[in-house]
């Protein structure tokens, strides 16, 4: 028993004194390169960057395409749907401003009137009957960030926007 407890001290004694000289040696390999981390964070953190606001960005370029889609739908379904008098464009303009409130959802952007279209059979503000399709298209400015690394990328630095367009049959 004391010859076994006696290989096992001498056993975490050499143990011991290996890791003692490996962290000396250790020491002197770390001051040979203490400043390879810092290199290395200068040359990856650019791109880390770039790659992160570029996801941010594409997820603000999805959601408000989405916040478009949906206000065209609306504004689409509101316009077709049977009612004792059919909304004009300016009702459905409105509709979509005020009710679907499609300002409050878009980010870091915005839309007015004048960037909402209503169309009859291809005609712009036409009157409508049964049967006719009816065509809500909407266009918004792309946010500025987007906007610029986008055009920076295409080439084009002339305003960029983002588009959707509903077309509903009326009953």
């Amino acid at each position: 028993m004391l010859e076994v407890l006696h290989h096992v001290i001498n056993f975490l004694t050499v143990l011991i004194r290996r890791e003692e000289r490996e962290a000396s040696m250790g020491s002197q390999k770390r001051s040979d390169v203490s400043g390879a981390a810092a290199i290395e964070f200068a040359l990856v953190f650019p791109i880390f960057l770039v790659v992160l606001l570029g996801i941010i960005g594409l997820g603000i370029f999805l959601y408000n395409e989405q916040a478009l889609i949906y206000a065209t739908r609306e504004g689409a379904r509101y316009g077709i749907l049977m009612q004792a008098q059919r909304p004009d464009c300016t009702q459905i303009r409105d509709h979509i401003l005020n009710d679907v409130n499609v300002n409050n959802v878009l980010v870091m952007t915005s839309i007015g009137s004048n960037d909402i279209e209503v169309e009859v059979n291809g005609v712009s503000c036409g009157t409508s009957a049964p049967g006719q399709n009816l065509t809500v298209r909407i266009t918004a400015p792309l946010p500025s960030l987007l906007s610029g690394v986008l055009g920076f990328v295409s080439g084009s630095f002339s305003a960029l926007n983002l588009r959707a367009e509903t077309t509903m049959t009326i009953e």
